[in-house]
């Protein structure tokens, strides 16, 4: 079986929309198609923002995308929650968080996190952090103790309760199917609750350290259109052997484009079986806005 497949430059440089391709990272792959959308109007105006007033469906595809793009795994959960009493006005929550990263950073000059923001059952907000110490290390007690006070001083409480128990922290697990599980439950689900006192939020969710954070090794692969519709029936295939993915799998068949997460080292196996032979495997370095299968530093 012949079947013709090419590398293209890096994530800077994707692959045109006009072409079938697989963005392959280090924790997703982006299928997508042709599109068939009406060609760019120059004088119609995209570019107004609207008033962000909950955790969108693209918001939340976003931040999945992000943190499973990274060539590192997050080491670290966090949680900061307010006292009985907390400020109304959002842009208050956010300049305490920017305080808190301040003084994080400070102590732990190479981290970095994802931050997420949620409403608690009593309409306060409260934040999910998830990312690494850097080349720091910490006792987990410490780190909870300054955590803690850390959080309890910016947003100046003055309740013991919330000392002892406003911030939680804990080490996640090596495993990706720990940290899926860890983002699916607490960060990557939809806010669809309306709360009034909410009316204008802001973002809700961003990075802390951005400098900081791991590569994004990404491979883009061009495909032909019988092989990219058959790459897209193998992963049909396996995610209906899941059954929270079974309702998923059925819609992928009307989704020409599309992401999924999974292992790009899976993704490397379905591709070769779609295009019916073993991926090359190249001697030398990396050449002219090339990237080579092998060498992608995941």
């Amino acid at each position: 079986m012949s079947a013709r497949y090419s590398v293209v430059a890096s994530s800077v440089n994707p692959p045109s929309a006009n072409c079938h391709s697989v963005s392959i990272y280090s924790g997703y792959a982006n299928f997508r198609a042709p599109s068939k959308s009406a060609p760019y109007n120059p004088g119609c105006d995209r570019g107004n923002r609207q008033t962000i007033t909950q955790f969108s469906s693209r918001a939340r595809r976003n931040f999945l995308k992000k943190i499973f793009s990274i060539a590192a795994l997050p080491k670290i959960f966090m949680t900061l929650t307010y006292p009985g009493f907390y400020p109304a006005d959002s842009s208050t929550w956010k300049r305490h968080l920017d305080n808190f990263a301040h003084e994080f950073r400070r102590q732990f000059p190479g981290s970095w996190f994802f931050w997420k923001l949620e409403p608690q059952r009593r309409g306060a907000p409260h934040f999910h952090l998830m990312g690494s110490l850097g080349r720091n290390g910490m006792d987990i007690n410490l780190l909870r103790r300054f955590i803690g006070e850390t959080w309890f001083r910016v947003v100046g409480s003055g309740d013991e309760r919330h000392l002892r128990a406003g911030t939680q922290a804990d080490f996640i697990c090596d495993s990706s199917g720990k940290m899926r599980a860890y983002v699916c439950k607490y960060v990557g689900k939809s806010t669809e609750s309306d709360l009034p006192e909410w009316a204008t939020p802001g973002r809700f969710w961003g990075i802390i350290g951005r400098q900081s954070l791991p590569a994004t090794p990404c491979c883009h692969v061009l495909l032909t259109r019988e092989t990219f519709f058959k790459l897209r029936r193998l992963v049909r295939k396996w995610l209906q052997r899941f059954s929270s993915s079974a309702n998923y799998a059925t819609r992928l068949k009307k989704m020409p484009s599309f992401f999924i997460l999974l292992s790009h080292g899976l993704l490397f196996r379905m591709l070769e079986s779609a295009v019916g032979f073993l991926l090359p495997q190249p001697d030398g370095e990396l050449v002219s806005n090339v990237l080579d299968l092998e060498l992608i530093p995941f």
